[in-house]
């Protein structure tokens, strides 16, 4: 997530800011490419990430029905805390 470390890297990029550029510019000015990168339903040019030295980053996941991959514990902020408005939809 962005600014999760000191320093701007390719995940934020990839990962974060890519996909809400996408979303703006098909918003805002209807470019159809920038549609299919932030809407693409898991097409290549939405899950794509960079590689550098031989060495490929894991493409995105896209799910209509996402479920966490680790138990609560792992997470700093975790699903049920007292303070979640939305703790009624915990596991």
């Amino acid at each position: 997530m962005p600014s999760s470390r000191k320093v701007f890297d390719a995940l934020d990029y990839y990962g974060v800011y890519r996909l809400l550029d996408a979303m703006m510019d098909y918003s805002f000015n209807g470019n159809a490419s920038a549609k299919n990168v932030a809407l693409g339903n898991g097409s290549a040019a939405q899950i794509t990430m960079p590689s550098y030295s031989g060495q490929s980053m894991t493409p995105l996941e896209v799910t209509d029905n996402p479920t966490p991959k680790y138990p609560q514990g792992k997470y700093q902020f975790q699903c049920g805390d007292s303070t979640n408005p939305r703790i009624s939809y915990c596991n």
